[in-house]
Order: C-alpha cells, then structure tokens, then sequence
C-alpha cells in the first residue's frame, strides 16, 4: 500500500508559506491531461505548446516570486515533469548536480556557531541534528543546475545567513530544464543549465567550510559562512 508521507521541511517554513495560485491545481491537471494523450512532442499543437508554457511559468518559474505552487503543494507537480521527460527527453544527464541556497530565517547561522571555527576546505560529518536540517533542504522536488558558479549565486542572497552549496554526484534528474526551453523556445520556464530532482532520501555525506575575504563590512558574529555539502541519495 502506498503511504504519502508528509514532505520534511521546517514546521515554521511550512506555516509562513505562501498559498499555491488560485487555479495552479487546475492548471497541473489540465496540462498533464494534454502531455498524457500524446506519444511523442510532435503531436503537441502550438495552441497546447502556448498554454503549457504560460502556465508552467507561474507554477514552477514564479516561485520565488510568491506565486506558482507552494512547498505543500509542490511533488504535484512531478507527474507533469515525468511526462515532459517521457516526450522531450534529456541533452544528458551531468556527473555532478549543485543546488545554492541559504539556511533558514530560524536558524540562519546554524552551521557557522558549531563549526565557524572548522578548518577551511577540510570535509566533516556534522552532527545529526544539523544533517537532519540540511537533508531538509535538499529533500523532494528540488531545482538543481550542472553550474556551481549559478548555484553560488543562488546561495549568496543573503551574507547574513550561511550559505549552502548542495553537490550530488550522479544523479537521476526528473526533467532537463534546457531541453524544455529549447522544445517550447520560452526562457522563463526554467533557468538555463537546470535540472530537477526528486530526491527521496537525500543522506549528508561531508560538509566543507570555504575561507573567504570580503570586500565590505559587516560584524563577524552576524556574517554566515558559505559551505559545500555533499549529498547521496540513501
């Protein structure tokens, strides 16, 4: 029997959310209605192409914006994704896959308290608690890119948390974000040199403190660090 299990992310994140647009549900089913009655990407029409573009690009496109679908709603969007791969496929998948971001607003100097003081480019196992935390944030239907230097970008939004810099090696992607935007010719549906994952079980193999200099001021004990974090899918 198949149990959904409640996707583990930070209860207060969960709760400050931002409501899923009105319609996104709607919208997944109408577009996964038009890709399952087609065998191949030929068979789409331009009409069908234009529509699953537009709205693709609130769901998924839009959501650092507020807008799309949230984090509750988020893994409805996989069969959509499985779909897409099933008629427009993959340039390939890439040896290793990045994912940038920042530590919570709960808890944003996290890994900077405990192990601020780690040798830098040096890789460790923290404890559980902090696994536990960064597991989180890589778990379940996940935008990642085969660019470090974008997923630096991603993770550099905020100085005043730390920063993370998610590495997977082989990886299964769900969908191939470039080739999407080639098929539909439309930018803002993924950013260029994204895939997305759908890690299940997502394990913290190391943790590495990077040793940087910054070219402005602010006060050490409110300035995170900026961290690499190798994950396996258990």
């Amino acid at each position: 029997m198949y149990i959904k299990r409640a996707m583990p992310v930070h209860p207060k994140v969960l709760e400050q959310d931002f409501e899923s647009s009105e319609g996104a549900l709607d919208d997944i089913e109408a577009i996964l209605h038009i890709l399952i009655s087609k065998e191949s990407k030929s068979e789409l029409d331009q009409k069908e192409k234009d529509f699953i573009a537009s709205k693709l690009t609130i769901l998924w496109f839009e959501i650092n914006k507020k807008r799309g679908i949230n984090l509750r709603d988020r893994e409805k969007l996989l069969p959509v994704f499985q779909e897409l791969d099933r008629l427009i496929g993959t340039y390939g998948s890439p040896s290793y896959l990045y994912r940038g971001v920042n530590l919570t607003k709960f808890d944003p100097l996290m890994l900077s308290e405990l192990y601020g003081n780690s040798t830098p480019d040096t890789p460790f196992k923290p404890n559980s608690k902090i696994s536990q935390e960064l597991e989180y944030l890589a778990y379940g239907l996940r935008s990642w890119s085969s660019s470090k230097a974008s997923a630096h970008t991603w993770a550099t939004e905020n100085y005043y948390r730390d920063r993370i810099i998610f590495q997977i090696q082989n990886p299964q992607p769900v969908l191939d974000g470039t080739a999407v935007i080639n098929f539909f010719k439309r930018g803002s549906l993924f950013d260029r040199d994204e895939y997305i994952l759908n890690l299940k079980d997502p394990k913290v193999v190391s943790v590495n403190r990077y040793d940087e200099t910054y070219d402005f001021f602010v006060p050490d004990d409110k300035l995170g660090n900026r961290w690499e974090v190798k994950i396996k899918e258990n």
